[in-house]
């Protein structure tokens, strides 16, 4: 008969606890009701970087440590902490953790319950499908809220499984016991952050369930409650599933065990669980580790009764063999080393964490660094939670000096010209207060063992560069060898661009090949004696794809930072370089054939009237800019322009038209008329309406704020398809009036920028 179940599994919890007996004297109870009453130690507190994608990828990247990731065809990710109403947090993980494209991502939700749902469903997919293997992560966080009842009921942390035929750990038998009633005793509306309960209810339901469930368990395999060395249960928290066991033995016309060898029977299952808390649909889970870690005996071959429940509710007991050999699939070091090395709270230090607020508006939004893992939540930005991988540095000979060097460049908006630009006419753009900025560092790094499977076996460490891509999620170490042969590769590529035999949106595979190329360009110019590695860190708070010159701000930067960093060791002796050129090479890989303003802009500042290569810097301006992000356009940059340029070749009196009204806001400018700067703001939007690049749904939304006495345009190459366009442009009102329209975007004022890239 073929075995289906358990092969491998590991938990992942927080780098942070709490003391129930310190939460305990801080809200006035004495602490047994803690020690004693939950049979609850200690519980994990979530840090703000860190929530159930970073902890399910954290403990999946050690489960799936000298695995081979093609067996792997399906992800099942159950949570009943979901981020997101439609995307999977597994696709997030399924990133993290570099796995095949070809895998099925699915999340799953019934409270507590959903992880046993996730692993009998799998069951019955590997029956079909022997050769694969299916990786089935629960990762929750229990919040109730500060001073509630449930407060000291909560926890977080994640297990990943790996399930396959034949498995090394747990073999799952056929037949179990379910019970499902629609009843309130937990649950958590749309729009609540804190769960709601009805404890006693709750409890009782949890009782009534396993009782339910087990009789038909009983009656599907006359499976006796004597043929079951150990039994899991549901760990809300621990004094439950001890309730629990008493309860399923009464059941069994058995005499209600004492308080004393229940206690005894069931400890190491809560081993962990008392130090970590409630882990929702990771908590059955978790006891299996701690069960099969912390008893002093050989489990071999004996059967282990799982009970499993979700609020709501839904019920399952099913049972398992354990497998001889089980202990060589083990992770204890690294489980108690992770407990072991938590840094203890204190009660404020707590609170401040559980309070943190993530923003709702959409607005760009860095968090702090608390988490200890290789994973992390690093900004939310277009109402986008941002998630990295980081690679830890180890064992720094204290004596290392590092040098460091950092640099910023602003982005822009075009208040006129941005198509007729390209053919020959004028243009206007303005610097604004928001920065692409990069540090270069030289460094003696290691790196853990998934990051080194990045760069070619056998190569110097000390000749490789770590790229940081903060606003494109990527982080990797690259050796100078795979490097030039990537710059070879899409020089050859933006050739078949230029002769028409690829589009422009080919020439880069992935985006932050357009960094790596950027910064092999420079050093190959520079051509400098790296001693140590080198590291290449860029972040941004320039909206990507939104026409503010994030390409431009972030290749400038990068190509200054480097630059300075160099000149004073290696080039002492070079003259100041041409950034344009250096970076109007990059921002053609980017957006075909660039005019140059946005370079132009990012190492400028100010005001500046542009025309073919020609710079003008005008006065600014006092009355106030606002924007909307409409989100990135559905066309490149490229496809526009390709677009446009047919346009004014079929009508030249278009581009004069274009070209008289950047005129008038130039000569508007200068005598700071704001009335007749808005009434040219307002034709420019008709001419780029004319030239298809504005959405319908933008040109409506133009509209309404016309009608309310303002101006707007987008300030991009905006979009021959979709429904978004970027970023636009409001002017003539002020921030009041604005708001008063209702707009379904965030509303930023802007500032413009004096000074173009620059030394930090």
């Amino acid at each position: 008969m073929i075995k289906l179940g358990i092969d491998k599994a590991c938990f992942y919890t927080s780098a942070y606890y709490l003391e129930l007996s310190d939460l305990a004297k801080a809200r006035g109870v004495e602490k047994d009701k803690y020690l004693i009453g939950l049979g609850q130690k200690e519980m994990a507190v979530i840090p703000p970087d860190e929530g159930i994608v970073t902890m399910a990828a954290s403990a999946a990247s050690k489960l799936l440590e000298n695995e081979d990731k093609s067996k792997i065809r399906t992800l099942l990710f159950a949570t009943e902490s979901g981020i997101d109403y439609s995307k999977s947090a597994g696709i997030y993980v399924h990133r993290l953790l570099d796995l095949p494209t070809h895998t099925r991502t699915i999340e799953l939700k019934q409270a507590c319950y959903a992880g046993t749902g996730a692993l009998q469903l799998a069951l019955g997919y590997l029956y079909q499908n022997p050769d694969e293997k299916v990786l089935l992560i629960t990762s929750d966080i229990a919040r109730y809220g500060l001073n509630t009842p449930g407060e000291s009921s909560q926890g977080g942390g994640a297990v990943a499984m790996l399930l396959s035929v034949n498995p090394r750990l747990i073999s799952i038998e056929p037949g179990s016991g379910l019970f499902t009633e629609d009843i309130m005793d937990f649950w958590r509306p749309n729009y609540k952050e804190e769960a709601l309960v009805e404890g006693k209810t709750s409890c009782d339901q949890y009782l009534k369930a396993l009782k339910e469930s087990w009789q038909d368990y009983f009656h599907r395999t006359q499976r006796e409650f004597h043929t079951h060395q150990h039994f899991l249960y549901h760990i809300p928290f621990p004094r439950l599933a001890e309730k629990a066991h008493q309860k399923l033995s009464m059941t069994c016309n058995l005499k209600k065990p004492s308080a004393e060898e229940t206690s005894a029977l069931l400890s190491t299952g809560l081993t962990y669980a008392k130090k970590i808390g409630n882990c929702y649909t990771g908590s059955l889970y978790l006891g299996l580790i701690s069960l099969l870690e912390n008893h002093p005996e050989d489990l071999k071959n004996q059967r282990i009764g799982f009970y499993s429940y979700g609020s709501g509710c839904v019920a399952e007991f099913f049972s398992g063999l354990i497998q001889p050999g089980y202990e060589q699939v083990l992770f204890k070091k690294y489980h108690q080393d992770l407990l072991n090395s938590r840094q203890l709270l204190s009660i404020a230090q707590y609170e401040n964490f559980y309070s943190y607020q993530l923003p709702k508006d959409g607005t760009l939004h860095t968090l702090p660094e608390h988490t200890h893992s290789n994973y992390r939540l690093s900004k939310l930005e277009n109402h986008k939670q941002i998630y990295i991988k980081k690679i830890v540095r180890k064992n720094i000979p204290e004596t290392l000096s590092e040098k460091s060097v950092s640099a910023r460049a602003p982005g822009k908006l075009i208040l006129s010209g941005e198509h007729s630009v390209v053919s020959g006419g004028p243009a206007i753009a303005i610097a604004i207060n928001r920065y692409a900025v990069t540090t270069i560092k030289q460094s003696n790094y290691e790196f853990n063992s998934e990051s080194k499977s990045e760069s070619k076996s056998g190569s110097n460490l000390n000749s490789s560069v770590l790229f940081d891509l903060l606003n494109v999620q990527h982080k990797s170490l690259v050796s100078r060898e795979t490097l030039r042969s990537l710059k070879s590769r899409i020089k050859s590529g933006y050739q078949s661009f230029l002769k028409g035999e690829k589009s422009i949106r080919e020439v880069l595979e992935k985006p932050f090949e357009l960094l790596q190329y950027t910064a092999t360009n420079m050093l190959e110019k520079l051509n400098p004696q790296i001693e140590l590695g080198l590291e290449i860190h860029t972040e941004s708070d320039i909206p990507i794809g939104c026409g503010m010159g994030s390409s431009a701000a972030s290749i400038v930067s990068t190509n200054y930072a480097l630059f300075e960093f160099f000149s004073h060791k290696d080039n002492k002796n070079l003259s100041g370089p041409d950034y344009f050129e250096w970076s109007l090479d990059a921002e053609n890989i980017q957006h075909g054939k660039s005019s140059g303003i946005d370079v132009q802009m990012a190492l400028q500042g100010g005001v500046l009237y542009y025309q073919q290569g020609r710079m003008e810097k005008i006065p600014t301006f006092p009355w106030p800019l606002f924007i909307i992000n409409t989100g990135p356009s559905s066309s490149s940059t490229g496809e526009c322009v390709t677009q446009t340029q047919k346009i004014f070749k079929e009508r030249p009196d278009l581009l004069d038209q274009m070209s008289r009204v950047t005129e008038e806001i130039k000569t508007s400018i200068e005598i700071q008329d704001n009335l007749n700067f808005c009434k040219a703001i307002a034709q420019n939007h008709q001419f780029l309406c004319q030239l298809g690049v504005v959405p319908l749904k933008i040109q409506t939304l133009i509209q309404t704020i016309e009608n309310f006495g303002g101006a707007a345009k987008i300030c991009g190459a905006g979009s021959i398809s979709g429904d978004t366009a970027g970023i636009v442009l409001i002017v003539g009102l002020s921030l009041e009036k604005i708001r008063n329209i209702g707009l379904p975007y965030p509303i930023e004022e802007i500032f413009m920028a004096p000074h173009g890239v620059e030394k930090i």
